[in-house]
Formats: C-alpha cells, structure tokens, sequence
C-alpha cells in the first residue's frame, strides 16, 4: 500500500500540471491514510475530469501509464528530505493560507517551523537605513527567542540571515530554486551556513534552477510562515509589497518601518502604514505585535 504523504510526494512531481491546478486537483480528491497505487490513479483521474483541461488531462494520462512510475518518481525525490501537508510537522500557520505548498524540501532543523517566527523582508537595494534597523532591532528579537523569516535574496533578505545567524539566533530561508542550487550564486556560503545553522525550505525539486515565476510563487510561504511580516525597506512596486500584500490577504499583520518621504527606499513602506500597515519604531514595538498571537512571550 502506498502512504498518502508519498503519494502527494509524486503527484507534486508531476510537471505537467501547474502549481494552482495542482492545488485544485489536491482539493478534490480523497486522501485517506494508504491506497493501492492504482487506487490513487483512479481518485486522481476523477478530479482531472473536472479540474484540468483536455489538454492537461490527456498529457498526465500518458505520464501515469509509464511503468514503474511510482518507483521512479520515488527514487527522484530520494535525494532530499522533504515534509508534505499531511505531516505532524507541516506548521499549522501554513496549512491555513491560501493554497498551501502540498510539499515542502528542506536541510536543517524543522522544529523552527513550530516557533514563533517573524517574516523579515525589504529592498534587494538597501541603504544604510535599513541596515541600521536590523543590526539594531534583529538581536533584540532573537534573544527573546524569535525566528527569523527570510528569502535568502539580495539586500535585506540576506542582512536578515546574516545578522540573525551573528547574533547566535535561529533564521530560516525560503528559497525561489530547488535546494541544490543557489540563487544569487554569491549567498552560496550563506545558504550553506543557514543549512547547517537554521533551516531552508522550497517547493521545488531538489535540481530545479530559478524561474521568473517561482519568486512570487515563493512569497506566499514567507508570508504564510508567520503572523506577522516586517517591511524594513521597499520601493514602490517591489516584490516585497507583493510579500505584504500576501500576508493581508491571510489575515496577517503587515508592520513597516517609515522613513523619510523623500527616501526612495522609505516610499513602500510609507504607502502601507497609509493602507493600514501597523508602523514599528522600535524592536519593542514589534515584539508587542508578536505577542498578539504569541502569549507567552
């Protein structure tokens, strides 16, 4: 009998089908705990009828009768730890955004997921505003046992990963490539140190290089990850709006620091607390956000 976490495992291998049809499919079907392969074929057929096209169907048809396709797609997988949405340690906070990542890589220590986190980003582009801020605020909140959320790009991103992993804190990374590879090359000792220190994360096969569409892809599992996501710096139209943007519309709480309204890199951010963005001046007002959905601290 095949385990239903296995067999998401190879239905989220299957690139014949997009990411949002998948979730789709995934919501249509039957997930009891084991079936037979060819049982699990069957309940995928069904929802195929209803939720793909004649085009898409006809293309997954032809890719569940090669043989021996479950070994195969096993043996793929085999490469990487991987956690599914069926999991203990799937964190509650993600299953409840919108379409969840089914399946989830990883390197390095899972139990952050089960802590309170904070989802830290910013301009690819920062100025010496921005990092000041987070040398200033992120030992504050690791030492009162925070995680911190980043996506291990350029500029505030890997000024999160780095201060955090400095200060002897607990960060993890969520990543736009399979986890074999890097994107920027540069944050390869970075990425590395974050493996081996904290934890990373991606949707994607282990192999699989970065692709225009997987970054906002990406941005949904940093806002779902926490409750509450920190905009340091953002120009307008950046893909950390995108990031605020998502947290909204999962009920999270979007906290900006202002700055300068002559500030190029302070006009995101701005332009939030003036849509109703919750704006922090300091790492004690972000720490009395936190405890909103964290009690105990």
């Amino acid at each position: 009998m095949m385990k239903r976490n296995q067999f998401i495992l190879i239905f989220t291998l299957m690139t014949q089908v997009r990411l949002t049809q998948k979730n789709k499919l995934f919501k249509s079907m039957t997930w009891p705990a084991d079936q037979a392969w060819s049982n699990w074929c069957d309940a995928l057929q069904v929802a195929m009828v209803s939720d793909l096209r004649k085009s898409e169907r006809n293309q997954l048809q032809q890719f569940l009768q090669q043989e021996d396709l479950s070994a195969q797609l096993l043996s793929m997988a085999a490469t990487m730890p991987y956690i599914t949405i069926f999991d203990g340690t799937y964190p509650k906070r993600l299953k409840e955004i919108w379409n969840p990542p089914l399946v989830l890589f990883y390197q390095g220590d899972l139990t952050y997921l089960q802590k309170p986190c904070l989802t830290v980003v910013g301009a690819r582009q920062n100025g010496a505003y921005g990092q000041t801020i987070l040398q200033q605020w992120l030992p504050q909140l690791v030492a009162q046992g925070v995680v911190i959320v980043s996506g291990l790009a350029r500029g505030v991103d890997a000024l999160a990963h780095e201060i955090t992993l400095a200060a002897g804190g607990s960060t993890v990374a969520v990543i736009g490539t399979g986890l074999m590879r890097t994107y920027p090359a540069s944050h390869r000792a970075l990425q590395s140190a974050i493996s081996q220190q904290g934890l990373i994360l991606s949707e994607y096969l282990p192999d699989v290089g970065p692709q225009k569409q997987y970054f906002p892809e990406r941005n949904r599992i940093l806002a779902g990850l926490s409750y509450n996501t920190l905009v340091v710096e953002a120009r307008r139209q950046s893909g950390s709006l995108i990031t605020a943007s998502l947290a909204v519309q999962n009920n999270r709480s979007v906290l900006a620091v202002p700055g300068a309204v002559t500030y190029d890199c302070a006009q995101g951010c701005n332009e939030l607390i003036q849509q109703g963005a919750e704006p922090v001046l300091n790492a004690q007002d972000v720490m009395q956000a936190l405890k909103a959905h964290y009690w105990w601290f």
